[in-house]
């Protein structure tokens, strides 16, 4: 769920060219299909596209098949997660490549507000003031 912020940062091994696509990219824009991997998996449909393949015509083959054409040593012209991308619903949330301190305080500082909110709709336990 949480992935995809930390895919577009500078400290992530992806290149640029998905770290651009990942800002640009909109929930409307994932996939879920088993086309790559036999398994259903969201896919960023820009990336299936630009691989020069119909998101609307994908195959639902099994593991084995799929390892087989989109796997290291496929049969395939390209490979999933390195031609074909990935990306999560949060994608939506992403709009910039930041350096993953920034992710990483804002999410300190919603988990911390969602315990305070969270705490205070608790009805107080025996011995404590009310707040």
């Amino acid at each position: 769920m949480m992935g995809t912020r930390f895919i577009v940062t500078p400290e992530s091994l992806a290149g640029d060219a998905y770290r651009q696509m990942l800002v640009e990219s909109r929930i409307d824009d994932v996939l879920l299909t088993r086309a790559f991997s036999g398994l259903d998996t969201n896919m960023l449909r820009p990336s299936i596209i630009a691989a020069g393949l119909d998101p609307a015509a994908l195959p639902a083959p099994t593991p084995e098949e799929a390892r087989k054409v989109f796997g290291p040593e496929g049969s395939a012209h390209l490979r999933r997660w390195v031609d074909v991308w990935s990306a999560g619903h949060t994608v939506s949330g992403v709009d910039a490549v930041l350096p993953a301190a920034e992710p990483i305080e804002r999410i300190a500082a919603e988990y911390a507000a969602a315990q305070r909110e969270t705490a205070a709709m608790l009805p107080p336990r025996d011995g404590e003031p009310l707040s």
